[in-house]
């Protein structure tokens, strides 16, 4: 389903069919729509949230900044001014599958399967008497999200990383233990009149989600399609692509690379580098077909986890400041497959890569507007930040020692005056 971001959301009554719980697990497929999120109260784009106003608002999950290209993943238990988790990796603007797990002692965030950000708390998950708010948090809040929403799940139990990878791209059977909460979202017909379909069916039976302020006919405000989940109760097996490359500024040498995320302060694991898009591109007329977004570790290794392919697709790798980078050929995703662009120049399609060491290749630093090329327009937002002495996050560090300075100017000038580029089928 689709929320335009101004005023619609899916009231979920009873907590969404979560009982006041010392475990629980949250699921959903999400796709943020745009670089310009609704804000509200210091969040941005919330697809989720629970209030009561004059007394608590939680549940709080949304991004924080407006930017899913940039702007984190957030989650806030407990009130709105509550220490919050943020995840290490910016969503971009394509589909992520999101789980928020609640043990009794850990509240856990997953992206794509993948362990994302983890904070210690105390207390119960869930208060039947409240509705959850889906695609917005309203009340105090009053942010709403500009995105597409699919396959939401809610469960009393605390699903285990295996079982949230095992299930994640697919719809489930309401038998399920623990499944309180399984909303599809196939109930309209695509971009049509849906004006008479305004709840959100729970298969489970605990209660069906109001549609609020939605329009119910058109693109927006209304039942979508194009969604990453397989219909049908019957889970295929995901395809996992394990991916090595390096970034030609990261480089710090011995085949390793620099702890960006913790030199940035946003991280703080040391086998962290940054985070990467991962695209399956068809072979014949080069449409996206998949992506994901993924971390990839200081070594250059990160994981990708598909739905089953079991086809031939082109491999693009996108990164905030390299050069967009295809695989040479076609590569079969299948199962457990694998593609390692750092093991020669011909890895790359048009040998579009640079030798950081012998027998070592890494993608091109210096596109930090993502264009395409390394230019002028990379300087200019280069020059801002390093005369404004920016440190942190930012795109123009492109050696990732956390600070904007000449160090950084050096990748730029020496790919600028090669005409450097992606290099595309």
């Amino acid at each position: 389903m689709q929320f335009d971001g101004v005023n619609d959301y899916v009231s979920l009554p009873n907590g969404g069919g979560i009982n006041a719980s010392t475990t629980g697990t949250i699921e959903m497929w999400v796709k943020w729509n745009g670089t310009n999120q609704p804000s509200g109260f210091q969040s941005y784009g919330a697809i989720m949230g629970r209030q009561q106003n004059g007394v608590f608002s939680n549940y709080i999950l949304a991004l924080d900044g407006p930017d899913p290209n940039t702007a984190k993943i957030f989650w806030r238990p407990y009130y709105a001014m509550s220490n919050a988790f943020v995840s290490n990796i910016s969503p971009g603007n394509g589909w992520n599958h999101l789980a928020i797990v609640f043990d009794g002692a850990d509240h856990a965030l997953y992206i794509n399967g993948q362990l994302s950000a983890a904070i210690n708390t105390i207390g119960t998950f869930g208060n039947s008497t409240i509705p959850l708010t889906n695609g917005a948090w309203t009340g105090d809040g009053n942010c709403y999200a500009q995105c597409n929403i699919d396959e939401l799940r809610i469960w009393n139990t605390a699903r285990a990383q295996n079982d949230i990878q095992s299930t994640m791209n697919c719809e489930l059977l309401t038998s399920q233990n623990g499944l309180v909460g399984n909303y599809h979202f196939n109930q309209g017909f695509v971009n049509a009149n849906n004006a008479a379909i305004n709840t959100l069916v729970n298969a489970t039976g605990n209660g069906d989600g109001n549609l609020m302020n939605f329009t119910l006919s058109g693109a927006s405000s209304n039942w979508v399609g194009n969604s990453p989940i397989i219909t049908g109760v019957s889970c295929l097996s995901n395809d996992t692509l394990f991916v090595k490359i390096m970034i030609e500024g990261y480089y710090s040498g011995s085949g390793m690379m620099n702890p960006v995320l913790m030199n940035q302060g946003i991280g703080m694991n040391l086998n962290d580098c940054d985070s990467i898009e991962v695209e399956l591109r068809d072979p014949n007329n080069f449409n996206l077909v998949s992506a994901v977004k993924t971390l990839m570790q200081t070594d250059g290794t990160a994981t990708c986890l598909f739905p089953s392919m079991n086809n031939t697709f082109y491999v693009v790798i996108k990164h905030r400041n390299s050069v967009e980078t295809w695989s040479s050929n076609p590569v079969m995703i299948s199962g457990n497959s694998n593609y390692y662009f750092t093991t020669a120049l011909s890895q790359a399609y048009g040998s579009n890569q640079v030798q950081v060491e012998n027998g070592i290749w890494a993608l091109y630093s210096g596109d930090i507007n993502q264009d395409g090329v390394v230019d002028g327009i990379d300087y200019n937002d280069w020059e801002n930040d390093s005369n404004n002495f920016a440190g942190g996050y930012f795109s123009t560090d492109l050696n990732g020692d956390g600070i904007v300075d000449g160090l950084d100017f050096i990748y730029w000038e020496q790919n600028s005056n090669n005409f450097v580029g992606a290099v595309v089928p």
